[in-house]
């Protein structure tokens, strides 16, 4: 979802401006409805999948262009719905912790019209708010990062953009920073 973008009610089947991702996820469901022991359907779509080291970050989901991909910190999950995935390959590419990858096809099941939990995470709350902002497992993964680099401040890591910057700014610069 577009933030601040209006929700309208679904337009009718075969409606002009029906979307094509919804004409196809009705022509799919259709053909589900009437044949559910179908095998299998190869072609222009995709099957996300996670594997060890996923952090539910949500990197994924934000370019995924068919909404196949939902992450929400405040759940915090990565959820699926595969007949949504045309297997663009974005959501892998984007993965900082190379833990997604894509089959071909399309699982010929009920459970592929629905979004589906890929992966469950813990929560992170701002310190200083309270604010959910992101998955415990995205913040330690990117202070690993930092840490090896020799750079980086943890106790502002584990604070929501709007307390790092209110922290940052009532700090001023530190020495060898820019500015000092």
């Amino acid at each position: 979802p577009v933030p601040g973008a209006e929700r309208r009610p679904p337009l009718p089947p075969g409606h002009p401006e029906e979307s094509t991702l919804a004409r196809r996820a009705r022509i799919l469901r259709a053909l589900w409805d009437a044949s559910p022991d179908a095998p299998d359907l190869d072609g222009p779509f995709g099957r996300p999948e996670v594997g060890d080291g996923c952090t539910a970050c949500g990197a994924c989901a934000g370019v995924c262009p068919t909404g196949a991909l939902e992450a929400d910190p405040n759940t915090p999950e990565l959820r699926v719905t595969e007949v949504r995935c045309v297997g663009c390959g974005l959501c892998a590419a984007a993965c900082p912790e190379a833990a997604l990858g894509l089959r071909r096809g399309l699982r010929w099941a009920r459970e592929s019209f629905a979004p589906r939990v890929l992966v469950r995470a813990d929560a992170h709350a701002c310190p200083a708010c309270g604010r959910v902002f992101a998955t415990r497992e995205a913040i330690e993964a990117v202070a690993r990062r930092l840490r090896r680099r020799g750079v980086g401040d943890p106790e502002l890591l584990a604070l929501c953009p709007d307390c790092r910057a209110v922290r940052a700014l009532a700090e001023g610069p530190r020495p060898g920073e820019a500015g000092s």
